[in-house]
């Protein structure tokens, strides 16, 4: 029997009314839609639910991406996400650093997955005439995993828990390819770059800007430059410093630096404690 499938903006009126008319169900959840299929009245259905708002256009442009990727004749890698560098500091001091820019990589996930072989020349370009949301959850499907639950009124029993881990390691594949662009950049340009956080720059000085541009325009990755008003490196404490990033329109980014190593310096304090322990029993 053929499904109807319907595109909803909402699960929760659909999940309402099953729940009351007592029709089981089957429900899927991913990070960006919630996919419900049933039976009613003898006609298999299916509920595709955007909770996050996307349109029909990008809800069928994201799964036109997966199905490409899901399709290539290519092994699984062995990256995982601990051996991305999603983000690097340098040697920030606590105060205010002035005369201060952001420079962003345009589609850097984008560009870098097409650069490898995960898009076809097709998809890319029409990647790059969707919305920066669309193309940036594009790309992340193929990473997501799945939780299938079946709902029979009050109750929901786990079915089952996927993930393509083959794809996975493709978008793992494209964050490392970055990482290690942003890392060597940050590395030649130590005196400029204060920090980088996924594809962007946060940098010091009026000339740098433009040699850092250049330098990631030789990796294939243009850039553009957001004014910035000032950025404040702030101490919270022996693990985490607060990096307020303040737009030239006064809009504030706040990034979170953690440093030292708590579970060492709680063993650390540990050990004291036992040491004076014994010192106090020798008397």
């Amino acid at each position: 029997m053929r499904t109807i499938v319907y595109i909803v903006p909402s699960s929760s009126d659909i999940i309402r009314a099953l729940n009351r008319k007592g029709i089981p169900y089957l429900i899927t959840y991913t990070n960006n839609t919630t996919s419900i299929k049933a039976e009613i009245g003898g006609q298999k259905t299916k509920y595709l639910c955007s909770d996050r708002g996307l349109r029909f256009d990008q809800l069928a442009f994201i799964q036109k991406v997966k199905s490409h990727v899901q399709g290539l004749n290519r092994p699984e890698l062995n990256i995982f996400t601990k051996d991305v560098q999603y983000y690097k500091y340098n040697d920030l001091q606590d105060g205010f650093y002035d005369d201060v820019t952001e420079v962003d990589v345009n589609q850097a996930y984008w560009k870098i997955a097409y650069q490898k072989g995960y898009l076809s020349k097709e998809i890319y370009q029409q990647g790059l005439k969707v919305d920066k949301m669309t193309r940036l959850i594009s790309w992340g499907a193929i990473a997501t995993s799945s939780r299938t639950y079946l709902a029979d009124g009050n109750t929901k029993t786990l079915v089952e828990e996927k993930v393509n881990k083959r794809t996975r390691s493709y978008f793992f594949d494209v964050a490392q390819d970055l990482g290690w662009i942003m890392s060597e950049a940050l590395n030649k340009y130590h005196n400029s770059i204060l920090f980088f956080w996924v594809d962007a720059f946060f940098i010091q000085g009026r000339s740098a800007p433009a040699a850092i541009k250049r330098h990631m325009i030789e990796s294939g990755l243009p850039c553009k430059t957001v004014p910035l008003w000032h950025i404040h490196v702030k101490n919270r404490g022996e693990f985490a410093d607060l990096i307020t990033v303040t737009t030239a329109e006064g809009k504030e980014k706040p990034f979170h630096r953690k440093k030292g190593n708590r579970q060492l310096f709680q063993f650390q304090q540990y050990c004291s404690i036992l040491q004076s322990a014994n010192d106090l029993g020798t008397y």
